[in-house]
Parts: C-alpha cells; structure tokens; sequence
C-alpha cells in the first residue's frame, strides 16, 4: 500500500520541470529581493523558511497549513478543539515553550502563559513569508523565552501598491473571505489593512451517541500605518469553535465551546544611532462554556454537570532596545517591562468564584556575534528575568544563558549551541485565591529549567540543499497535573530528536524535498508518532503552479488505544488565468488517512485533519 502511496505521489510530483532559462531570471531576481533573505538570523538556531511563493504555489490557507509540516514539534488538538504541541514519542510540551510574533510582535497572554496556539488556524493571505528558529534561546527577539520561535512577517504595503480579494470554499460548506490593500504615498507615508471572515466544517463523530463537532467561525483584521520611523500595528482576532470532545470525564458534550477574542497595537519606533523602542497592549477575552450530563471534574468542587469560566487577561509591554555593530562584532543590549494581569470568572452547577492576579516583569539582556573571520562566528547571549507577583506567589530570578559556534566551509555550515533556559509558568497553573477551582493550582511550583545541546550540518549548493540536526534536551522541574495534587514539579526528562532534510532545486519555482525526523525519551515511550517525514514538491508549468506533499507518522500508543503508520496526502493546482486573475483547485487528505490522536476515556483515536477538497479564486487589483 506505501508503495501505491509513494508511486501516485512521485508521478505527480515529477510535472513539467520546464521553462528552465526564464524561471532561473524570476529565480534569481526573487531571491535577490525576498524578504525571507533579510529578515532571518543564523544566529538564532537552527531556521527554516517559508517564502511567499511556497505559501502561494502551496495554497496556503491557515498557519495550520505550515504547522503541519513540522517534524519537530509536532502538532495535534486537545480534546475541545485547540491545537498544540507535542514533542516525538510524547504526549505535549510547554505551551509557553512555543512562541508566536506577528512582526516584531509576540502573541503573549497571562491566564496561559502563551496565546500562540489560539492562532494556528489564522489566515496567511497577508503573510509574506514565515521564518522558524528551533533550539532557540528568544534573547535576540527581546522577549519571554521560547525554544520555537515562529515568525510571520506582513505584507509591506510598499511593495504591493494595491489590494487582493480570495474566495475559498471546501465540499463541507466551509467558507472563507479575505482582502487585503496597501498603499505608499508621499512623504514617506503607507498603510496596509487587511480583514478576513471564515466559517469552517469539520467532520463529526459520535460517542455514546452524543455528536463530536468541532465547526469553527471567526475572523482576523490587521492594519498598519508607517510613517518614516514610526510603524503602528492594530490587530484584532475572533474565534469560536464547538466543544469537540469536551472536557467531561467520558467525552460527551452537550453543547457549549469556546468563544475567544484577542486585540493588540503595537507601536515600534526607531531612533538614530540604531535605538529601537517598542511599545505594546494585548487584551484577551476567552470563554468556555461546556455542559455534559456524565460530569466534569473540577478541581475541589469533585464532579459537575455544567460549566462555565471567563478569562480576561492584559499585557502591557515597553522595550528598549540599542545595537552596537563593528567591523567583527554585532552586540544588541536591551530591556523590557511587562504588566500581565489576570481576571478569572467561573460558574460550575451555580457555584461562583472569581479571582485575579498580576505579574511585573523585568529582563535586561546582550547578545553579542562575533565574527573571527568572514567564515567563523561565535554567538554568546546572557539574559535576566525578574517574576513579580501581586498576590501569593513566590516571586522567580531566571537566567537564560547561551553560547554558540558557526563555521561555514565552502558548501557546508555547521551549527553548535549550548543553551540554558527555562520555561514560564502560566498564571493559570500558580493562583486561584484559595478556592483550587476549577484546577488545584500551587502557588510554590518551579520554573521549567530546559538545558539544550544542539548542532546541525547543512550543506548548500546551487540545486542541492542537505541538512541534519541533533538537540539533547535535559529538562528540570517538569510540570504536571494530577486530580489529587493538582499542578506539581514531577522532576527532570531527558529527550533526544534528530532532523535530515534533503531538497533538490530544479529552478526557483521547481523543487523537490524530503524530510524524516525521530524523538525519544529516557523512558523509550512512544506516546505519540517517534517518525515524522514528509516528501513535498513545488512545480510550475507555464499558468499551471502544481503542489504536492505526502505527511508520514508512525504507528504509537496510548491510553491502551493502537494508532497505525499514517500517510496524508495533498495535491494542488493553480492556474493563472491572466496576471491579476487565478483560480485554484487543493484535495487534502486524499487517502483518508490523517494524523490521528488518542484521548483519554476514548475507545477510537480521531483523525487530526479531515479529507477535503478546496476551490478558491483571487483577483489582485
């Protein structure tokens, strides 16, 4: 059956790799000016790029699309629908671990820590391109700590000069509407907008007679003006999604979800003698609401029937930056200040509570590249965090320190990095005014203390682009939660994850990839897929963009539930009707056989992602 897989998959993804001499002038002028190019940090660990045309020729919809191409980390989705993140062969990891920028931009929350995962399935339509950093310390981004960072960098209104209208549509009803316009004008004076609404199907199953559903409605707009060295940035998401599983003890819901909405302006401005200020505000509302005649356990209340909570957090921030550059050395120093504040609402079968909490947060930072010669480069980085909270929680000193080596040999780089660094807590896991409702929280927990080892080779030629990679992770205080306990340190994990990548380039717009990594802990579990590997191909024939990728996870088990070696595969197609014109055509899943995750009280694992077919039209004016 693989080989089936693999023959179907080949054939289409060996299209038409003509038109060679006038693609490799597009080649050469794209990579010239791609953004990607400028905006990545080698410096920062080990990157991979997404640049526009992948999103384009890919038919990117959501961040999810990208997601799921990760090796490391690997996504999935909780049992009321929200995505996240789980190391090879483990069930999850940090959620703060992950950390999401919209630019400059990092989406923060207090409640839980990070609200990157309520935004993986934002739209990319006013994306230009994605750059993800693995092993990362996050000094350089001058933020809170992350091992993955994921940057997504907007459209520059300077080089769109003009707007763009997509319509999508899948064979489930779903729906999805986006446009975006940007302008430059005198004076050194753009803006950009941008504003897309959706309404997405999802496949439905049934437990105990009770209907899973998993539909989800939103929308997202963004805006900027930039005026000389003044950049605004005013965001705003919305998203509600059915209750999926739940989170009653025996997966059946009966009605409620998630309702969530995130706003945020950012204010950057740059000074002379390279000073950069940065000024922001985050406000989130997030409501659950769930009801489930069989019982949700909550916290000291024991079991109820319905259940709702309110979460509102606020996060101001200021950052200061300066960057000292020399003939060898490239120093940034910096500084911020965070305001974190929580309100907690909940009612569980008419019992109410409510409780708040805030949190200061002091960091000064450097960062110095040191280059010994034009091939040699040596990173260091130290950082200091200071946690302050308003009400009963111990206050943390945290120190995140790094050092790396870059040495490029002709067409090979090679990476090395040491890094110590830590985790933050959500606040949702540390306070809950002593009432342990809805989860026993534990005001005296540990930061999550993560000491990563990690080096890489790349090897990178005109057509042919090789890498492997290896991270030994040693992680202290890890955190877990239990009924009886609740939250607690359960002590130190150790984990291994290996990386190799090969991509072929025919030319600019054609080029093949294949990708295998594997994970594995200290107790040899296989919790989730230990194998991911992907196969994917970009090919341009005249108007005719074709796309092509085959997803690979092994076999795993958990909570006594067997899950096989999966393969999903997507295909493509877009033609180019005239310059402004086009229309696209994408099956996902062709061979129904997604990712699957097991939940715990579930008999059967339930697919990640559902066999579709999309068709879509934009129109650039």
């Amino acid at each position: 059956m693989f080989r089936q897989k693999l023959l179907i998959f080949a054939g289409l993804g060996s299209l038409c790799f003509a038109q060679e001499s006038m693609n490799q002038l597009l080649s050469t002028y794209k990579v010239e000016s791609s953004l990607g190019k400028i905006t990545k940090s080698e410096a920062a660990g080990f990157v991979d790029v997404y640049s526009r045309e992948d999103l384009e020729m890919m038919q990117a919809r959501t961040l999810m699309d990208i997601l799921k191409q990760f090796s490391i980390p690997n996504i999935s989705r909780t049992a009321n629908g929200i995505a996240y993140f789980a190391k090879p062969s483990n069930i999850s990891m940090p959620n703060s671990a992950i950390r999401l920028y919209i630019n400059d931009h990092d989406m923060a929350a207090s409640t839980y820590g990070s609200d990157a995962l309520m935004w993986a399935d934002m739209s990319l339509e006013y994306i230009d391109h994605i750059v993800v950093y693995k092993t990362s310390s996050s000094v350089e981004f001058g933020n809170e700590p992350g091992t993955v960072i994921i940057k997504l960098y907007t459209k520059d209104a300077a080089l769109e000069q003009g707007g763009k209208l997509r319509v999508m549509a899948d064979n489930k009803g779903s729906t999805s509407l986006s446009t975006y316009y940007g302008e430059t004008m005198k004076n050194s004076f753009s803006y950009f907008f941008y504003a897309n609404g959706n309404n997405i199907k999802r496949e439905k199953y049934y437990n105990q007679g009770y209907e899973l559903n998993s539909d989800t409605k939103g929308g997202n707009f963004y805006s900027n003006i930039s005026y000389k060295n003044w950049l605004i940035e005013l965001s705003h998401l919305e998203k509600e999604t059915n209750s999926f599983l739940g989170i009653g003890t025996q997966h059946t819901p009966d009605g409620g979800g998630l309702d969530a909405n995130h706003d945020y302006i950012h204010i950057t401005k740059e000074f002379q003698n390279n000073y950069k200020l940065q000024l922001s505000y985050d406000q989130l509302d997030f409501d659950g609401t769930y009801a489930d005649s069989n019982g949700i356990a909550i916290g000291n209340l024991g079991v109820v029937e319905n259940y709702y909570t309110h979460y509102k957090d606020k996060v101001f921030s200021a950052i200061l930056e300066k960057s000292i550059h020399t003939q060898n050395n490239k120093l940034l120093l910096g500084g911020f200040y965070k305001l974190k504040t929580s309100d907690i609402e909940g009612m569980y079968d008419g019992s109410h509570n409510s409780y708040d909490n805030n949190l200061n947060l002091y960091s000064i930072y450097a960062e110095d590249s040191y280059s010994l010669n034009r091939t040699t480069m040596f990173v260091s980085s130290l950082k200091f965090d200071f946690y302050r909270y308003k009400k009963s929680v111990q206050s943390q000193n945290e120190m995140i320190a790094r050092v790396g080596f870059i040495k490029n040999i002709d067409n090979f780089q090679m990476k090395v990095f040491y890094t110590k660094t830590y985790y933050p807590i959500p606040m949702a896991y540390l306070y809950s005014d002593g009432t342990n409702i809805p989860y026993k929280t534990n005001e005296n927990l540990d930061y999550t203390e993560p000491t990563l080892l990690s080096l890489g080779v790349r090897y990178k030629s005109k057509h042919h682009e090789a890498y492997i990679r290896y991270a030994n992770i040693d992680v202290k205080n890890k955190i877990s939660y239990n009924p009886t306990d609740g939250f607690v340190n359960i002590g130190d994990k150790k984990y291994n994850q290996y990386e190799f990548k090969y991509m072929y380039k025919f030319d600019y717009f054609n080029k093949i990839s294949f990708d295998i990594s594997m994970g594995d802990n200290t107790e040899s579990l296989e919790l989730s897929p230990k194998y991911i590997g992907h196969i994917i191909a970009y090919n341009r024939y005249g108007k005719f963009d074709f796309y092509n990728e085959l997803d690979y996870r092994s076999h795993y088990e958990l909570y006594g539930v067997t899950v096989s070696d999966t393969y999903n595969f997507t295909s493509s197609v877009k033609y180019h009707i005239t310059n402004d014109f086009s229309a696209g055509f994408k099956a996902e899943n062709i061979f129904d056989d997604s990712a699957e995750q097991v939940y715990k009280n579930l008999d059967e694992a339930i697919p990640v992602f559902d066999r579709k077919v999309w068709v879509n039209m934009e129109y650039l004016f």
